[in-house]
């Protein structure tokens, strides 16, 4: 996962228009736009790879089970 710049307008954006895949630890998991987001400690990440969007989803479908 890559660190977002805009780290304001990216929670933002997330809050409003993002799909919330579930909490890890202090992780909170979202999709948005086919791509994994996280927001650790108030620091927002996106994921490049669609590999690791797709591991994302389905451990947090698995731990939310």
């Amino acid at each position: 996962m890559f660190h977002v710049k805009e780290q304001a307008n990216a929670k933002r954006m997330l809050a409003k228009h993002a799909t919330k895949l579930g909490t890890i630890g202090d992780d909170t998991y979202y999709l948005f736009d086919g791509k994994a987001w996280r927001i650790s400690a108030d620091v927002v990440f996106r994921s490049e790879c669609s590999l690791e969007t797709d591991t994302v989803r389905l451990l947090c479908q698995t731990i939310s089970e």
